[in-house]
């Protein structure tokens, strides 16, 4: 096979120029040597960017996403994750953050006149998406260390980029639909009794935890203004 005589160099050129990640799937299987090159960490992302870097919004953070689900799914944090691993994660997150990005969009077009600004108004809804999955992920594992490095982030964002994190994380708890929730696994949890007094349905633990340090972090920055 003649292709197959040419540097890799060349051959990751034409991995990039496909137009579509399935297509690029099935080139990579044709043999050994493609296979090796769409597996390993860096030649594996570098294509993949290519390919989807401009159809998937937010597309670094889609990808942290990814990566970070998969360490958590192995139980160990790795420098090497070849896209075979986390490329389904990816375009299931990317599927959903569209999703909740649109149903954000309804419901506030929808209110016009509400506490809700024009979605125009806001910052990169789907940054916030995986920024508030992010959160949740690292509430989940109790990763202090990764809850530190995002909140660091947030320390230097804009107010009004806070401001839409916390907006959609209400959406998404609150008033977005069940079903929506379901895939996200976020339904709150049963209600709980305290002598005569019924509290709940309340969010569970990783959610409501996230709700606190998305509110610390705003309001520290509206305290520098």
């Amino acid at each position: 096979m003649i292709l197959l005589r040419l540097p890799n160099e060349l051959l990751i050129s034409i991995f990039e120029a496909i137009p579509d990640i399935l297509s690029a799937l099935r080139f990579a299987c044709t043999n050994k040597r493609l296979r090796g090159i769409w597996n390993d960490d860096i030649t594996g992302h570098q294509i993949v960017r290519a390919i989807l870097s401009s159809q998937i919004p937010a597309y670094d953070e889609a990808v942290d996403l990814a990566t970070t689900e998969v360490e958590v799914a192995e139980s160990q944090i790795s420098l090497s994750i070849p896209p075979s691993l986390w490329l389904p994660r990816l375009l299931s997150n990317a599927e959903m953050a569209r999703s909740v990005c649109w149903l954000f969009t309804d419901y506030i077009d929808k209110f016009p006149e509400s506490r809700y600004q024009r979605h125009t108004s806001f910052t990169s809804l789907p940054s916030s998406y995986y920024l508030i999955r992010q959160l949740v992920t690292a509430h989940r594992q109790n990763a202090n260390s990764k809850i530190s490095k995002l909140v660091s982030e947030m320390e230097g964002s804009s107010p009004k980029t806070l401001q839409t994190h916390w907006e959609l994380y209400m959406f998404m708890c609150e008033y977005m639909d069940e079903a929506e929730q379901e895939r996200h696994d976020m339904l709150k949890v049963k209600a709980r009794a305290a002598e005569d007094y019924i509290y709940g349905p309340v969010n569970k633990e990783e959610w409501e935890t996230t709700f606190w340090v998305l509110e610390s972090a705003l309001e520290n920055k509206s305290d520098e203004y």
